[in-house]
């Protein structure tokens, strides 16, 4: 009986910790260790925390391509939405890679921000963190300040390493960082 009661005391002690860290620390970034009794020895025990801490407010969610993802930027809330990865114009000096642009469409919804094409990179199959290359985009998506229901659109490029395909895309403005998933049919080498 006592060691039922050591068991609810060590319980209660770390689910009243994690409130008071999730409380102070705005459950962003608090990572927290499961404590558990295993049946045999009913003594507590840690499991995975990288596990728990998916489950705690922090966690980045993953989207899809289409998706209109809210970021907030510190000084307003962006609406962006990543509608596709294309094959770049045949011809564009890539250094070896292929040409590969992503449209978007970015909205601000609160307050005032500035729009860094540059804070969209791409991660791809092989573990590269790429980031936006300046070319000759039809349309390419300005750096700007934005301010209450503006829209900008436009695209940004990425120069794909041979053999690799493009598995995910970021956008990290302010303290949040969105990503999107790339399906693997629209993200290895593309015919334009």
């Amino acid at each position: 009986m006592r060691d039922d009661q050591h068991e609810r005391n060590v319980i209660a002690t770390v689910l009243t910790y994690a409130f008071v860290l999730l409380i102070l620390g705005g459950g962003t970034a608090v990572t927290l260790a499961l404590i558990q009794a295993t049946p045999e020895n009913r003594s507590p025990t840690v499991a995975d925390s990288r596990s728990v801490a998916s489950l705690i407010a922090g966690a980045p969610q993953t989207h899809q391509l289409g998706d209109a993802v809210v970021v907030d930027t510190g000084g307003g809330e962006l609406q962006i939405t990543l509608d596709n990865v294309r094959a770049g114009a045949e011809g564009a000096d890539c250094s070896g890679g292929s040409l590969h642009v992503v449209d978007a469409t970015v909205r601000l919804v609160r307050g005032t921000a500035l729009l860094e094409p540059a804070e969209l990179t791409a991660r791809t199959s092989g573990g590269s963190q790429l980031t936006t290359v300046a070319t000759a985009l039809e349309h390419p998506l300005q750096a700007t300040t934005l301010t209450q229901n503006d829209v900008a659109t436009g695209s940004v490029a990425f120069v794909l390493p041979p053999g690799e395909t493009i598995v995910a895309l970021s956008f990290a403005g302010g303290s949040e960082v969105a990503t999107w998933a790339v399906p693997d049919d629209t993200s290895g080498p593309l015919e334009p």
